[in-house]
């Protein structure tokens, strides 16, 4: 046995105490029965309600080297800590949970260790106790490391905070006395029950010059399962409790700027933060019950601040369904009351496409009604920009395509920064298939901003690529304070869902409305669009084939550009295989494709996903007789006038119908005139702009409550149509060994991932007849369709509605 040699005990052994009557004994045997006897042992009682105190008093009472000092109230483990330190006279301070203990020959170990290093901190081996699944101590093995050696000067606070390299526990280290003291002196008081350590050893790590972590025999007995950091966090209560570690971050950032820290040491601090806040989010996602969803994340922005948590998300997590649901109805969601003056916009860039035209026709709306607008791109300015009035400010912001992790916390707030500076009361946002909506619209709102989400995709288009996203899209949009859609039929099946959704038309281009018909003269037939797999201009070469067959000086002339240079050599490859070089024309983009119009005599369209078909309605309005595939929800194709839809990839019949029209001029203009009619009607009885007034005009009432309505017979068989239309052909292309050319991509299955955000579509493969089946159960369904909403908000998978709906109704 060593004995004690000094004046100056080898060992202050420091112990914050709080009710712990169960294991404290324990503790203090363990301690009092080691080999060496060189060490004084301080026990805070820290105003413990149990027999805590009792236990302490019979100990002290027989070990004279125990010290007990009583706080009069409960006063942290933070505080206790601090008063036994500065009351501590050994040379190296430990520290020792009340509910753990040392091993038998634990100081004798750590006394060699001091003898050979004498560094001013001294990590050494522990052994885990654990008093739960064996995973729980698994994860504590991990969490403290395995890392050996020496460290030096600054390096010892990076090697922790900021590369992880060790642990930051403070009971599986010796400290210098000196260093230790000068530690606490530095720590504000303050009341900490969570995070102490991490708060405590950063500050010693900062004055400390020499670390050495050495493998032993077990040294410390740690006992899991039996704190307060083990008992989970399953209430608002303790969830509140655990968002208070927000201080530690706080209070070393104010530390390092009085001393006119490192960069480096700030930057630990900053990944201290994360690791802390991470922490929550992922008990708020995880671990509380759904219903404490939306009052845990008002307790996450109120402790940590709306832009550390939204950095955290960005960075950690892609969970943007689960994230949208538990925060749907946070108080820090709600909009401010504000009328709308300035109005963003925001899509990715203002060229080349279907939305973008719409947005650049949009803006001149709004600012002759008043507003000022603020154009907020994912790319920078281009030549190929849709012309928008010299009045709207254009702000650039980080993309979402390719987003890394970095990248996507940069978009959270150059966002926020652009809604922020620019005095934006109300953002209409257009990009409503990105995965990082969900990031963005609690980036806005959180700033008390309302969000307009503007859909310019039907409801059913991701069903082509059968991911979940179909089911958890409504998750989603309910986060927005309105939802603008392109048909009655995606305003039925989202007001089904419970999303405040509004049916506004796109505008159109005034001169094009004014413009006389075209002559339909001559044998040429338009398509216009992006050129790119989803439209499926090879399906349009194929249809053109059939065409020249009996119409030989036929021309297809196709207007639009792609992305994708590969995919528009395989076009070309794919006019010469046809033999159709004299006969199809590649114009590329135009701005303003009218002269197009007046040149053609047919309109072709063969997109396999449309939500409102805008060249198809300029088309129209140019008294030009279409020939699409079939797309249920359209507007544009309610009244069967004007329009001749085909089934989807049925190139045949897209073919003879072309043929057709070329061939009888009185059938050609007969359904020109029809075509022109129906687009004007759409038009008048639109009236885009009264419409937008109105959503803006509503934004200011944030307590309104939406209230499903009843769904038409006409707009539910569009609905389910769609579906199946939509569904079969995502299925085409599943049971097909390689995508046809021109065809969408291949969708993801199961066990090939999923986009960023969204699980694994292999739930949503189900046969088409079993969609056809549920088509006629929903038709039986009355009032508004409370069973489907039921469903959908569980987002269940397709297989299983069928079953769901049948017991019901």
């Amino acid at each position: 046995m060593v004995r004690r040699m000094s004046a100056a005990p080898a060992f202050s052994i420091v112990i914050p105490v709080y009710n712990v009557e169960r294991y404290i004994g324990d503790c203090l045997k363990s301690l009092v029965r080691q080999g060496l006897q060189d060490v004084e042992i301080i026990c805070v009682d820290d105003g413990s309600t149990d027999g805590t105190s009792l236990i302490l008093s019979d100990y002290a009472s027989r070990y004279e080297n125990i010290k007990i000092i009583r706080h009069e109230r409960n006063r942290s483990a933070l505080q206790a800590r601090k008063t036994g330190v500065m009351a501590a006279t050994g040379h190296y301070i430990l520290f020792v949970d009340g509910d753990d203990m040392l091993a038998p020959n634990g100081l004798v170990i750590l006394h060699d260790l001091v003898q050979k290093s004498a560094a001013d901190i001294i990590q050494f081996s522990v052994d885990v106790i654990s008093e739960g699944p064996q995973h729980d101590r698994k994860a504590i093995t991990d969490f403290i490391g395995d890392f050996e050696g020496r460290i030096a000067g600054d390096e010892i606070l990076s090697a922790c905070f900021d590369r992880r390299e060790y642990s930051f526990t403070m009971w599986n280290k010796a400290y210098r006395s000196e260093v230790c003291k000068k530690a606490f002196r530095d720590i504000v008081d303050t009341y900490l029950n969570l995070a102490e350590d991490a708060l405590s050893f950063f500050f010693i790590a900062f004055h400390a010059q020499s670390f050495i972590s050495v493998k032993t025999d077990p040294v410390y007995l740690y006992r899991w399962g039996s704190g307060i950091t083990s008992s989970g966090y399953d209430n608002l209560a303790r969830f509140a409790h655990l968002c208070a570690q927000a201080t530690v971050p706080d209070l070393i950032e104010k530390f390092l700027a009085r001393r006119n820290a490192s960069p480096a040491d700030f930057a630990a601090c900053r990944r201290l933060e994360d690791y802390l806040l991470q922490g929550c989010i992922s008990v708020w996602l995880n671990e509380l019950p759904e219903a404490a969803g939306a009052r845990a994340f008002d307790l996450l922005i109120d402790a940590w601040g709306a832009d550390r948590v939204l950095t955290v998300l960005a960075k950690q997590y892609d969970e943007y369904d689960l994230i949208g649901r538990r925060a749907l109805g946070a108080g820090a969601l709600t909009s401010q009351d504000r009328s709308v003056k300035r109005i963003g916009v925001h899509y990715i860039r203002i060229r080349n496409g279907g939305v973008e035209r719409v947005i650049s026709l949009l803006i001149p709306i709004w600012i002759h009604q008043g507003y000022e607008v603020v154009l907020i791109t994912d790319e920078e300015p281009s030549l190929d920009d849709y012309a928008v009035p010299e009045c709207t400010t254009r702000v650039v912001i980080p993309p979402t395509h390719n987003a890394g992790l970095n990248n996507r916390a940069d978009r959270v707030a150059a966002l926020r920064a652009a809604v922020a500076e620019h005095q934006i009361d109300a953002l209409v946002h257009c990009s409503g298939s990105s995965p990082y909506l969900t990031l963005d619209l609690l980036s806005v709102k959180t700033l008390g901003i309302p969000v307009v989400v503007s859909l310019h995709e039907t409801f059913c288009t991701t069903l082509v690529h059968r991911t979940r996203e179909y089911l958890y899209r409504p998750n989603t949009l309910r986060l927005a304070d309105c939802v603008t859609v392109l048909s009655r039929v995606d305003a039925a099946y989202y007001g089904i869902l419970d999303v405040r959704t509004v049916f506004i038309p796109n505008p159109m281009d005034a001169e094009l409305l004014e413009m006389s018909p075209a002559p339909l003269a001559g044998n040429i037939i338009v398509w216009v669009g992006r050129i790119s797999p989803e439209r499926q201009p090879s399906h349009a070469l194929d249809i053109m084939a059939q065409v020249v067959r009996s119409v030989p000086d036929a021309k297809l002339l196709i207007v639009g550009k792609g992305e994708l240079e590969q995919y528009k050599r395989e076009l070309e490859a794919q006019v010469e295989q046809l033999g159709l070089a004299d006969n199809v024309v590649f114009l590329g983009y135009f701005k303003n494709p009218r002269p197009i119009y007046q040149m053609a005599s047919v309109f072709l369209s063969t997109s396999s996903m449309e939500s409102y078909g805008m060249a198809l309605l300029e088309g129209c309005l140019s008294g030009l007789p279409g020939v699409v595939y079939d797309h249920p929800q359209l507007e544009l194709l309610r009244s069967g006038r004007g329009i001749i839809a085909v089934r989807q990839g049925d190139r045949t019949a897209a073919a003879k119908a072309i043929t057709t029209l070329l061939r009888d001029p009185q059938l050609r203009r007969g359904l020109g005139r029809d075509a022109r009619d129906v687009a004007k009607q759409l038009q008048n009885e639109s009236n885009v702009p009264a419409r937008w007034k109105c959503v803006f005009d509503e934004l200011s009432d944030a307590e309104g409550q939406h209230s499903a309505k009843k769904v038409e017979q006409d707009d539910l068989r569009a609905m389910l149509s769609a579906i199946i239309s939509y569904y079969g052909v995502g299925f085409t292309i599943q049971q097909s060994p390689s995508p046809p050319m021109g065809g969408p991509p291949v969708p993801v299955g199961v066990g090939q991932g999923s986009s960023p955000g969204q699980p694994s579509g292999g739930d949503l493969m189900i046969e088409p007849s079993k969609l056809r089946e549920m088509h006629e159960i929903l038709l039986r369904v009355n009032g508004t369709l409370r069973p489907l909403r039921a469903i959908w908000h569980r987002a269940l998978p397709l297989r299983r509605v069928v079953a769901r709906l049948r017991g019901r109704i």
